[in-house]
């Protein structure tokens, strides 16, 4: 029995369009790409403000007759600015300027007034590790990070009376941090993130304030903007 022609092209047809619309499998641009787990870092900039939380913050006054002493003392991490650089997903290279601690003391008496400044800022180049295999969803990457750079130490005391007389010194030694923190991205052009550390900081020659040495923890929260990269 001889077989109608639409009865042998109509399978055929059906045949053609499916092999022209279904991917070979051993053709790797054909297969549809997995979703991204992470956010996209490599080449990106940013720019963080970042706030310490204070370890000590004083204010002592302390009078006698004819003489009055004021003193204030911000001791802890102040506060930076950093500049980052993502030089790969997981990698991170940047400068990081702070401060550190900041004292101001007085002294009144008859015929004399004294006054001191002192101030302690670090400048830092940073390398931090964003484990991929520890990234919390799409947007927060924990990190763990190392810097190392000067810290400056400056102090000025001035003595006013019958004469005047000023005395500076800044003296800088170097010092290390090592911290870890998570950082959230979001926005696509934003980032937040919270981190502790340690600073590891050589004697100072001269005290700078009250203190000669300026190692301690360091507790900080930020906010960032970023740019560049793939977005």
């Amino acid at each position: 029995m001889q077989m109608p022609g639409w009865f042998i092209a109509i399978p055929l047809v059906v045949l053609l369009s499916t092999a022209s619309t279904t991917p070979a499998v051993g053709d790797p641009e054909a297969r549809p790409e997995p979703a991204e787990t992470s956010v996209r870092l490599v080449g990106r900039h940013a720019i963080t403000v970042h706030a310490g939380l204070l370890s000590s913050a004083t204010v002592e006054t302390d009078t006698s007759p004819g003489r009055t002493n004021t003193e204030t003392r911000v001791s802890g991490f102040l506060g930076s600015v950093s500049y980052d650089y993502w030089t790969g997903q997981d990698w991170r290279v940047g400068v990081d300027a702070g401060v550190l601690d900041v004292e101001t003391s007085s002294s009144v008496e008859i015929g004399e007034v004294t006054s001191e400044t002192a101030v302690v800022v670090p400048v830092l180049f940073t390398t931090a590790y964003y484990p991929s295999a520890l990234a919390m969803g799409r947007s927060a990457r924990p990190f763990a990070s190392v810097a190392v750079g000067p810290y400056v130490g400056t102090a000025t005391n001035s003595r006013t009376g019958t004469t005047v007389a000023t005395t500076t010194v800044t003296e800088t030694v170097i010092g290390a941090r090592a911290q870890v923190g998570l950082d959230v991205f979001f926005a696509g052009r934003f980032k937040t993130g919270i981190s502790v550390g340690y600073h590891f900081v050589s004697d100072f020659e001269q005290s700078i304030g009250d203190d000669s040495n300026y190692s301690g923890p360091e507790f900080s929260v930020g906010i960032g903007i970023l740019w560049g990269g793939a977005g």
